[in-house]
């Protein structure tokens, strides 16, 4: 996967930023489990696979759009201060917040039938 990342970023630094979401994804996930008193079942690790696919996705999604708000502001001249790459980090990040919640909630969605249905001893 390394490979494959590294040749859409070309930074090993971003593909590293992609490579830490899912561990802490799944580090989320074992401790909500902890918290609801939920036992492991097929369900579960189902949803913990789905779980570290979306991360990744989320994490490559992030990136492309912030990375082509900076380039889109440098191309522009307007990079000039810290404020100004603030400026960006926040262009790129409300552009995917919409589509990012929709693709979270239609997962969730799909996965209610599962919690509802679990074994809780």
């Amino acid at each position: 996967m390394f490979g494959l990342l590294y040749l859409k970023f070309r930074s090993v630094v971003e593909v590293g930023i992609v490579l830490l979401s899912p561990p802490f994804a799944l580090a989320g996930g074992v401790w909500l489990m902890w918290w609801l008193q939920y036992n492991m079942s097929t369900a579960v690790t189902v949803g913990f696979i789905v779980l570290a696919g979306v991360a990744v996705e989320t994490g490559v999604i992030i990136l492309v759009y912030l990375d082509h708000a900076y380039r889109d502001r440098v191309g522009a001249g307007m990079m000039r201060s810290r404020a100004d790459v603030d400026a960006a980090v926040t262009h790129g990040a409300l552009e995917r917040v919409r589509p990012t919640m929709m693709t979270v909630s239609a997962l969730r969605g799909t996965r209610v039938r599962f919690v509802e249905n679990r074994d809780r001893r």
